[in-house]
């Protein structure tokens, strides 16, 4: 007769079977879950981005936080001071796009001055028209190829310079708050590390 003692304990197999088990749900959880955080992150990406690149910011800039603290200077004000900085970059770097993208047609006539100078300068130094040819239109084709890719990729940008400043004004707030209470939080880790 059948005892009613665990049968599932007395099989060899039982450990291994529970093992797989158990690592099985645990590998299709963590997949779950890397796939949930991902989807979040694509549907919030107009938030995340803006703390991403705050926090990148931060980590950048709160040595100089930090040395002007010493000095003296309140944290609030060296905030500041970083993210004027900051800005100070972005919009020189934005004026080099502007200053391209609205004078591209000018450009393009000065490179086709110079390429029309080349050509007349190989005519002068007898350089056979094939040569002259195949350097010209190698010249073009580089060209339109950089000029075409670039200046896609800038209408498309300005397309979307609305959410570009609100995404701004996020990472600048936010920043703000990183520099000014980062100290907070070390000297609080600091503290727990010490007991």
């Amino acid at each position: 007769m059948f005892e009613h003692d665990d049968w599932w304990s007395l099989k060899p197999y039982r450990m291994w079977l529970r093992r797989f088990g158990g690592a099985s749900w645990f590998t299709l959880g963590i997949i779950a879950i890397v796939t949930l955080i991902f989807l979040d992150l694509m549907a919030t990406k107009s938030l995340v981005l803006p703390i991403v690149i705050a926090a990148a910011l931060g980590v950048i800039f709160l040595p100089l936080v930090n040395f002007l603290a010493r000095w003296h200077v309140p944290r609030w004000l060296g905030a500041v001071i970083c993210i004027i900085i900051i800005a100070l970059v972005a919009g020189t770097v934005a004026m080099i796009v502007h200053g391209i993208a609205t004078q591209g047609e000018s450009i393009v006539q000065t490179i086709e001055d110079a390429f029309a100078d080349i050509e007349t300068w190989l005519g002068d130094a007898r350089i056979s028209q094939d040569i002259a040819g195949w350097a010209e239109s190698s010249t073009e084709t580089a060209y339109k190829n950089l000029t075409g890719g670039f200046a896609s990729k800038l209408f498309n940008g300005l397309a979307s310079m609305a959410s570009l400043g609100l995404g701004m004004f996020l990472s600048f707030f936010i920043l703000f708050f990183v520099l000014n209470y980062a100290h907070r939080g070390a000297e609080k880790i600091g503290a727990v590390n010490r007991t």
